[in-house]
């Protein structure tokens, strides 16, 4: 093995060598760490190997004894792997990197984990989520916020790390988002102005006016927190990070398929939206479709102005006269509906005097 020598002698106690594992017994593992010296890492001293050494590797150890017999030398893998582990951490402070460290433990003040060796705390208020007993033994993301050596202290975050990875994460589905593809999404959030939707690692927003084609509507009414839904991307805003989306161009338009759902002579209830002097508007079932009830078509007598015989937010019974997609005109009849006894449903209005 002497070609396989990695460091000079004299090896002296407290020095961090390079050696090569040679053999394993129940002793622990041996490490030729040059110049026919030899020395063993009792398995106390390998807990953070995992059991992924094998004979062959190349190590670093730590010289916690000489020993009595010639060249032989008692080792530690754990300490080697600290000492070098506190360096790697302050530079990853240094640098502001993120770094992986495992669950190892928990109290109430937070989690206990080891990231390159080394013991370190993650503070409660700086874990993410979930109950900290059910976590022991996964591998986390982290950022260092203190690194004290001497005072054997090593504090990190992980919702920092968390926060960092899904900016990152954002910026990513954002850059491959295009204006005018339908993209599938979760509803993770409502407001009265509008919700918002993840988009698979980003939030994009859909305002009140894309919720829906229909008029009046909150977002409550049209969607709940956790629903899987079909949206429009509208715009794209890479450097502000923002997406915002149509949950209502994701559907036809209701004049689009409207010969489809209603045709000439046929009954339906709208909701009177506005008067004008020739006549009413009127919303039909749907809330997204208009239509016009002429004066002539509000009642069999004469009047003079549609108040005489509606009022804005009154459901009538109407019948269709004609529709025309293309144009968005829908012509409606009152007085038809009524002569064919249709009746009022719950409106508050009696048709008295119609």
């Amino acid at each position: 093995m002497e070609g396989q020598f990695l460091t000079p002698t004299p090896v002296k106690w407290g020095e961090v060598v390079t050696g090569v594992v040679v053999a394993q017994d129940k002793e622990g593992t041996w490490v030729s760490i040059g110049s026919k010296s030899e020395g063993v890492i009792p398995p106390s001293e390998m807990r953070s190997a995992d059991g992924g050494i094998n004979i062959g590797d190349e190590v670093s150890v730590y010289v916690l004894s000489t020993g009595k017999g010639e060249g032989k030398f008692l080792l530690s893998y754990d300490r080697a792997r600290r000492l070098v582990g506190w360096q790697e951490l302050a530079a990853v402070k240094e640098s502001d990197e993120i770094v992986a460290a495992e669950i190892t433990g928990f109290n109430r003040g937070g989690l206990v984990v080891r990231s390159k060796g080394v013991e370190g705390f993650v503070p409660l208020s700086e874990t993410v989520g979930r109950r900290l007993d059910e976590r022991l033994g996964q591998q986390v993301q982290v950022k260092v916020l203190e690194v004290n050596r001497r005072g054997q202290r090593l504090i990190l975050s992980e919702r920092a790390a968390f926060l960092e990875l899904r900016e990152e994460m954002k910026a990513q589905v954002i850059s491959q988002l295009q204006e005018g593809a339908t993209i599938q999404g979760r509803v993770t959030g409502i407001q009265d102005y509008g919700v918002f939707i993840d988009v698979g690692g980003a939030d994009g927003l859909c305002p009140l006016v894309e919720m829906c084609w229909e008029r009046g509507k909150t977002p409550r009414e049209v969607v709940k927190k956790g629903q899987e839904v079909k949206a429009v991307v509208i715009r794209v805003e890479a450097e502000a990070r923002r997406v915002l989306l149509s949950l209502k161009r994701a559907t036809p338009h209701p004049w689009e398929t409207a010969m489809e759902r209603y045709h000439v002579g046929q009954k339906v209830f709208g909701t009177v939206t506005r008067l004008l002097p020739f006549g009413a508007l009127a919303r039909i079932e749907d809330g997204a479709m208009e239509g016009l009830v002429h004066v002539s078509e509000l009642s069999a007598r004469r009047i003079s102005h549609p108040k005489e015989v509606v009022k804005e937010g009154q459901v009538l019974p109407l019948k269709i006269l004609s529709i025309d997609p293309q144009r968005r005109h829908l012509r409606l009849s009152l007085k038809q509906a009524l002569e064919e006894e249709y009746s009022i449903p719950g409106s508050g209005g009696d048709g008295q005097g119609i």
